[in-house]
C-alpha cells in the first residue's frame, strides 16, 4: 500500500466531476466566441465578393474608355488628314 513518504496524489470523482463542469464552461465560452467569428466571417466574404465585383466594374470601365480613346483618336486622326 501507501507508506508515509511516497509522493501520491488522490483524485477522487468529485475532482473528475468538478474538472469537467469547469470544461464544459471554458468550450461553452469558446463556442459562443466562435459563433461570433464565424458571422464576422461570413460578413467579411460578402464585403470581398461586393469589393471584387466594383474593381472589376472600374476595371471594365477603364478599358472602355481607353477603347473609345482610341476610336475617337483615329477618327480625328483621319479628319484632319482630309481637311
Amino acid at each position: 500500500m501507501v507508506s508515509e513518504g511516497d509522493n501520491v496524489v488522490v483524485i477522487t470523482l468529485k475532482d473528475v466531476y468538478e474538472t469537467m463542469i469547469e470544461q464544459g464552461k471554458v468550450l461553452d465560452s469558446v463556442h459562443s466566441r466562435l459563433d461570433k467569428v464565424v458571422v464576422k466571417h461570413e460578413s467579411h466574404d460578402q464585403w470581398f465578393e461586393d469589393h471584387e465585383a466594383r474593381l472589376r466594374d472600374l476595371e471594365k470601365f477603364r478599358w472602355q474608355v481607353a477603347g473609345i480613346a482610341s476610336v475617337v483618336g483615329s477618327l480625328v486622326g483621319v479628319i484632319v488628314s482630309r481637311v
